[in-house]
């Protein structure tokens, strides 16, 4: 690239300019300073910075590696020299133009620039009364100018103001400098201004209090933080190239320091492997202050809009952060409009919510961008402001649904980026392209989860089964990972190796009786058909606890010992059932008599007994897949309580027998099979369904065979297909209309109500907010008729 564009002036030589003129009058330096906090008058100058980089290499220049922005505070024993510099260099300003760096509303003539040129330099009277703007262009002498802001203000009502212009020949060419003198309070209220920018303790020190290192350094940390993508990435000099970008601050008084600035550590995503929620962003999204009617091509802000769940919580790192062009106006915001009742609900920590990280960057000419005068909020009487929080609220909904119920630590935590114990099983993320979707449009039908026929919610059932295995594996005291996915493993591990029993006072264990092993076993667990059915439900609650509880406490109230060597229980319930004894025992096994040989078990006891447990009688399990089917048949036969079976039934047993033999084979080459093409289909080997919503009072019964389960599911679903709907659905006169989710979801909130309110419930919050709307209306009508004829005088 050359260093002489071709439309650069001809005239190379320094002309002869007069005055510097500019038009600032001293109440806009009133109305610009009033809510500007001083770090944000100092943001303001980085960000002509940039823009006046962008501009430079936009007209043919090459720009230095790196640009640079230069912060420095400088005093000494006169109030005089007491001083703050802001030095870049991006380029630098030709003579010709050099009013600009004090002219109101001057701009850049580039696209996606920061911010309008000039209102920086204003606000910069916000630190002092004194300024002095001086820039170098190539190719020409460095010039300057000064503006005394009190001076000014004496000559209220002046069209335009003027200052001399001289050189500035320290000024190294392709730099510009500010430098403000004359200080309202020294470099204090930058510092003071910056820590509430982050949030960080003051710890009560005057207004008279040596400034120190921590102080610069939040300084340097508020910088950071604004700037952080344009110092991780550069800025944007074309379609595809970035330049490098850096920002120095130093504190030059009677202590010295100085500190590059940094941003901050970048946001860790857990990038889970489970029905799609793994961080999405979704790119290039059309908004424009006119509105729906102009066309995505013309839109005046491009938006991409990336929402995920961090992999550990932090309220000082979750909610929502905006950019415009890359220059962040909010960070890590969770106490803006997005969060209410009108677009994505209130934030609450104690739900997960501190785990929910939005990053908004929106592209496009300043003057469409929705952000306040001081770049520190969104706007929310623009245009652009309603549509993009609506689109906002809706991609990021699904995933503030994740509570720590819904999603456990334990799943998040592994699946950062730079985490070894992922193992590799992490996901991508995942993109979306929105280019051509309607400018505003405020849904989106791409999102994590699965939509469920007839509810409005979705599910995650990939989620739910690694839940319903760990609840079930955790509540039987056992590990088996033989039946995990191989994603699944790292989350799988990390409960049981971090969350089943560690030193900390939140951990699973401390929350279990004191007889709870802190080592488990690593054994063959149950097969079950549906895990997911278990991934809400309660240890003390699952049905093969339930079980294990009652077969303990019979053993000792109607046999006088233990079962858990007598071979009739399955392996992986042995653990559980020994627990539990000495629950019942208060700790001792030693005075509890062994039952060691199934032939020598009083079966009989078995036969219709009932237990009384939790207040309920409640027949033996003899059902229940914790008990050896082949050991019961033995013990049973021992004792003589098989009843003989008729020819009859001797035949249609062996035809069963037959059969099953026959599906066995079949079962074991198709297992085969897919075991040569590298999967097994779970299916296949998990022969029996448990339903964890029975009642205790029929607890024996609660588990059936698959092929009785199967026959019921069809039944069911026979029976549910003709009202079943793909969400909420409103039915009149037989005609129906299906409701979409997040339109559905708005009327929930927009009433008041929990989400999946009953529909009675749901009726009567409209009608009651229809009749107050009504109200309403008549109080106005009422109003206007008694204002009326007064008007009309």
């Amino acid at each position: 690239m050359s260093n002489n564009p071709p439309d650069a002036d001809p005239d190379r030589d320094d002309p002869e300019y007069g005055d510097v003129e500019y038009t600032p009058t001293p109440d806009i330096f009133d109305t610009m300073t009033a809510d500007a906090a001083a770090i944000a008058a100092v943001q303001e100058a980085v960000d002509n910075a940039a823009d006046a980089a962008y501009e430079y290499a936009s007209e043919g220049f090459d720009l230095p590696d790196p640009i640079q922005v230069e912060i420095t505070y400088v005093a000494s024993d006169g109030d005089d020299d007491e001083a703050i510099i802001i030095e870049d260099n991006s380029g630098g300003l030709p003579p010709g133009q050099l009013h600009v760096l004090a002219q109101l509303g001057a701009s850049y003539s580039v696209e996606d620039s920061i911010g309008r040129f000039g209102v920086g330099a204003s606000r910069l009277a916000a630190l002092g009364a004194e300024i002095t703007y001086a820039s170098h262009r190539q190719g020409h002498e460095g010039q300057q100018f000064t503006v005394d802001v009190e001076r000014m203000k004496e000559q209220e009502g002046a069209d335009a103001f003027k200052s001399p212009r001289e050189h500035a020949p320290d000024l190294p060419e392709g730099h510009t400098r500010v430098t403000v003198k004359r200080l309202r309070d020294g470099f204090r209220p930058v510092v003071e201004s910056a820590r509430r920018a982050i949030d960080a303790r003051n710890d009560d020190k005057s207004e008279e209090a040596e400034i120190t290192e921590a102080d610069i350094e939040a300084v340097a940390d508020a910088l950071g933080r604004t700037y952080q993508r344009l110092l991780r990435d550069g800025v944007k000099i074309g379609e595809s190239t970035r330049q490098p970008f850096e920002i120095t601050l130093e504190y030059d008084a009677d202590n010295h320091y100085e500190f590059e600035v940094e941003p901050p550590e970048e946001v860790e995503f857990s990038y889970l492997p489970f029905d799609g929620l793994a961080p999405r962003e979704y790119t290039e999204i059309a908004f424009d202050k006119g509105g729906d009617t102009v066309s995505p091509d013309s839109a005046g802000v491009r938006a991409d809009i990336k929402v995920g769940l961090l992999t550990h919580a932090n309220d000082q790192i979750a909610g929502l952060s905006v950019a415009v062009n890359d220059r962040m106006i909010v960070a890590h915001d969770t106490e803006n409009d997005l969060f209410s009742s009108g677009y994505l609900g209130a934030y609450r920590p104690a739900q997960g919510h501190s785990r929910l990280y939005i990053e908004v960057n929106l592209r496009g000419d300043s003057e469409h961008m929705p952000f306040n005068s001081t770049k520190t909020g969104l706007n929310p009487n623009h245009e652009v402001f309603d549509p993009l929080l609506n689109r906002v609220a809706s991609v990021a909904a699904p995933y503030k649904r994740q509570s720590y119920t819904a999603l456990p630590d334990w799943m998040l935590e592994v699946y950062g980026l730079e985490d070894s114990r992922s193992d590799g099983q992490r996901e991508s993320l995942i993109r979306i392209p929105k280019r051509d979707s309607k400018t505003n449009s405020a849904r989106f039908n791409e999102k994590p989860g699965q939509s469920v026929r007839g509810r409005r919610t979705r599910d995650y059932p990939e989620r739910d089964r690694l839940k319903g295995i760990v609840k079930t594996h955790r509540a039987l005291r056992i590990r088996d990972e033989t039946l995990l996915r191989e994603y699944e493993g790292p989350a799988y591990r990390n409960f049981f190796d971090n969350h089943y029993f560690t030193s900390s006072a939140g951990d699973y264990l401390r929350r279990q009786s004191e007889y709870a092993p802190r080592t488990l076993e690593e054994l063959s667990g149950p097969l079950l058909d549906d895990w997911v059915e278990f991934a809400s439900v309660n240890d003390d609650e699952h049905p093969l606890v339930v079980d294990i509880k009652i077969v303990a406490k019979f053993g000792l109230e109607h046999i006088d010992g233990r079962l858990d060597k007598s071979g009739l229980l399955e392996e992986w319930a042995v653990p559980r059932y020994r627990e539990e004894v000495r629950i019942l025992t208060s700790g001792s096994l030693e005075g509890v008599a062994v039952w060691d040989d199934p032939t020598k078990i009083p079966m009989e006891e078995f036969t219709g007994v009932t237990v009384t447990f939790r207040e309920n009688e409640i027949p033996f399990p003899d059902r229940s897949p914790i008990f050896d089917r082949e050991a019961m048949q033995t013990a049973l036969e021992s004792r003589d309580l098989l009843p003989e079976a008729t020819d009859s039934e001797t035949e249609t047993s062996s035809e069963t027998t037959s059969e099953a033999e026959s599906t066995e084979t079949t079962t074991a080459e198709a297992t085969d099979e897919a075991s040569a093409d590298g999967h097994t289909d779970d299916g296949a080997v998990e022969q029996q369904t448990l339903t964890s919503q029975d009642s205790p009072d029929d607890h024996s019964g609660v588990f059936k065979s698959t092929k009785e389960s199967s026959a019921s599911a069809s039944t069911e679903s026979d029976a549910t297909q003709q009202t079943a709907t793909d969400g909420a659905a409103i039915i009149i006169g037989g005609d129906r209309y299906v409701v979409d989710d997040d339109d559905f979801e708005r009327v929930v909130d927009l009433v008041g109500l929990d989400d999946d309110p009953a529909p009675k419930d749901l009726v009567e919050a409209i009608l009651m907010e229809l009749e107050e709307g009504q109200e309403a209306k008549a109080r106005l009508e009422e109003f206007r008729d008694r204002i009326g004829p007064i008007l009309d005088q």
